[in-house]
């Protein structure tokens, strides 16, 4: 019979001797009080000679937030210690702090479909509820800190090969009770020694990773080497109290401040897409599956081969016959530097080419799902379009060059079906799309941070401090964590530099959101996470002072307080609330 615990989102289900814990269906994810319920419900079934054991049904489950690792180091420690076996039951895409629940458990069984991906790194931060310690004993070392810092999708399969999983089934839940009938034993993680076995190994698998990881100015990447090198060294307890500290200090950073508001701009970013495609949804649209492109130049070349590179078929048209060469020219070179590299086959290079056509003519594109147009000349009747760059009155789009990449568009004055394939080509190829305007905001930032550059050069500034300057507030190479950044030349270049991108993205959000803009500016890669966009900057720097930085900056134009900044100045607003 199915029971809840209390008001949480925590369901219980006692039958065959088995406990069975899940979350409730529509749950959004844990809470402090789901964790403190699992770890009540877990502590009291230990007590209960009756029954045969636990099964934690995980699959689906959402992970807690990073703020709440006190209780989930908690609840861990009661799964372990539990007096009856628990097995943890995964299916699908987890991570976080349901993985760590997971290591926590006496036995994993996996459905076959399951990914693990470990992207606490990607957020400055690494995991918690000692998954740092539970791991490593699994699998050691090396596999360990590669799944940590690399935050890469790791099937069941992988898992149950690397040792971190027990069983790779169709139905996780039935297996487990099964199993549980025939009688499974506690076997507690902190007790594994297969990771830990050859210590000369370890400590050598170690020592490879310290100070080659992804740099960063949390340098956690070290701290996650520090911390699974503790599962070497010390005890299990004291193993879990150095991760909960180094833990604590990732939290108290800045930048971990910063990665939390780029977590919560990229979030309202993809919420602004969903919304745009509920509206488009009535719109009709269909499918991208077959591009086209006219007039489109050289440039593109990345999107075509991206397009193939997911299957679709791709047609491009040209009246010029040197722009529709050139353009064919840098496909095919791009394909040869492929096959080069061992990334792409003979037999895929060759399927490409059988879903690429070309013509010099319009009615080559009829048929073509969605056509990226470069000029003005193409023919209504032709087919759904989207402009390519600055012009045109329907949806424009600035492309991602590759698959995976940051791409912008500006809705045209009426939302049309247009706009409905724009976003399935970008789901198609991957792109983390922004919804910009009425102007594109990556390419405008860089030109601002270009010109920014040029007047601090002509105000007398050389060029290894404006470098310096620049890398100090994320608009360059990285600074190493124990750099301190001196006030000076450096830091006043580094100041004006971003009061010129800051002041322009106050420019480009008008009228707009200003989450799309500090989206863009991450997502394009002209500042990075840490620092968690160009307007959080300048809420952190203070408008006023901001003001200050242009002034002294001294610019005309785009590097003057726009008209935006100052309006914020003179109502006592900020960026973010």
């Amino acid at each position: 019979m199915e029971s809840k615990l209390g008001d949480s989102h925590v369901g219980q289900d006692l039958g065959g001797g088995v406990l069975t814990l899940h979350l409730a269906e529509g749950a959004a994810g844990l809470s402090r009080r789901d964790l403190g319920d699992i770890a009540q419900a877990i502590v009291a079934a230990g007590t209960d000679k009756a029954l045969g054991g636990v099964i934690l049904d995980l699959r689906g489950a959402q992970a807690a937030p990073p703020q709440l690792a006190d209780v989930l180091d908690e609840v861990c420690l009661a799964i372990e210690n539990s007096a009856r076996p628990v097995v943890a039951c995964l299916d699908g895409m987890t991570g976080g702090a349901i993985w760590a629940i997971a290591l926590a458990a006496h036995y994993r069984f996996a459905g076959e479909n399951v990914q693990v991906v470990m992207s606490e790194a990607r957020f400055g931060l690494m995991p918690g509820g000692g998954a740092t310690q539970r791991l490593p004993r699994l699998i050691g070392a090396a596999d360990s800190i590669g799944m940590i810092l690399g935050a890469k999708a790791h099937s069941a399969q992988e898992l149950c090969a690397f040792g971190a999983v027990d069983r790779v089934v169709d139905a996780p839940v039935s297996a487990a009770q099964q199993a549980l009938a025939e009688g499974l034993l506690v076997r507690r993680t902190r007790d594994a020694g297969r990771g830990l076995r050859d210590a000369k190994r370890f400590l050598t698998e170690v020592r490879a990773f310290a100070g080659k990881g992804p740099r960063d100015p949390l340098d956690v990447s070290n701290a996650v080497v520090r911390c699974v090198e503790a599962a070497l060294l010390l005890p299990f307890a004291q193993g879990l109290a150095f991760e909960s500290v180094v833990l604590e200090d990732l939290f108290g950073a800045p930048q971990t401040r910063a990665f939390g508001h780029a977590l919560r701009v990229e979030r309202a970013a993809r919420d602004d897409l969903r919304a745009l495609a509920g509206r488009l949804s009535e719109l009709g649209g269909g499918q991208a599956a077959k591009l086209g492109l006219w007039r489109a130049g050289r440039a593109q070349a990345g999107l075509v081969l991206a397009a193939l590179g997911r299957g679709m078929a791709v047609v491009i048209a040209d009246p010029d016959p040197e722009r529709l060469a050139a353009l064919t020219r840098e496909v095919a070179a791009a394909q040869m530097a492929l096959l080069s590299s061992k990334a792409l086959s003979e037999e895929a290079r060759d399927a490409d080419w059988a879903r690429l056509q070309s013509g010099g003519a319009a009615e080559a594109l009829i048929g073509c799902d969605l056509i990226l147009t470069g000029q003005a000349d193409l023919p209504p009747a032709i087919g759904p379009a989207a402009h390519l760059g600055h012009w045109g009155e329907g949806p424009r789009l600035l492309p991602a060059p590759a698959i995976g990449g940051h791409a912008e568009m500006i809705l045209g004055a009426r939302e049309s079906a247009s706009e409905a394939l724009v976003l399935d080509l970008a789901r198609r190829l991957g792109w983390r799309l922004t919804v910009a305007g009425p102007q594109f905001i990556a390419p405008n930032l860089r030109e601002v941070q270009q010109a920014a550059v040029q007047r601090l050069g002509e105000m007398g500034y050389s060029a290894a401090d404006i470098a310096a300057g620049m890398a100090s507030v994320g608009m360059g190479r990285a600074p190493k964590a124990a750099e301190k950044v001196p006030y000076g030349a450096v830091y006043d270049a580094g100041q004006m530099a971003l009061a010129a991108v800051a002041n322009e993205a106050a420019r480009l959000m008008a009228g707009g959101a200003a989450h799309a803009v500090d989206a863009a500016a991450l997502g394009a890669g002209i500042m990075p996470r840490w620092m968690g966009g160009p307007l959080y900057r300048a809420d952190l720097r203070g408008l006023i002072l901001l003001r200050a930085d242009l002034v002294r900056l001294g610019g005309a134009g785009r590097l003057a307080p726009s008209a935006t900044l100052e309006r914020m100045i003179s109502e006592g607003r900020r960026f973010y609330p």
